[in-house]
């Protein structure tokens, strides 16, 4: 959540207007003026921001982003323990027992299956 302080940071204590500092942090303007209009709001200056961990930020700045933010991802090893140990095993069968354990998990399509792909490789 760099982006967020470095916003705040340009907008107290150079005073760059949005589109400047949209410009400077790689963001839109709108992305820029949302940030200003929620810090504010919640009291939030520069110098508090920085005292703040990354994702109590990003939670203040952006409530609800992430409505799966609760939500564990499956274990990957796992995935791959199964998959390599039994023959017939497939991900719609782990998925499945995924959401035994986890009624309200990932739907499947957003279960971040690069990330099994990846863990393979590797």
């Amino acid at each position: 959540m760099n982006f967020i302080r470095e916003i705040l940071s340009l907008n107290e204590k150079l005073s760059l207007s949005q589109k400047e500092t949209a410009k400077a942090v790689g963001k839109s303007r709108d992305a820029v003026s949302n940030v200003l209009k929620m810090a504010k709001a919640l009291d939030i200056t520069y110098s508090k921001a920085i005292e703040m961990k990354d994702d109590e930020l990003k939670n203040l700045i952006y409530p609800n982003s992430n409505p799966y933010r609760d939500i564990p991802e499956p274990d990957m090893e796992w995935i791959d323990h199964e998959m390599k140990t039994h023959k017939n095993m497939t991900m719609m069968i782990l998925h499945q027992e995924y959401l035994e354990k986890y009624p309200d998990g990932l739907k499947y399509t957003l279960i971040p299956i690069s990330k099994f792909f990846s863990y393979q490789i590797s």
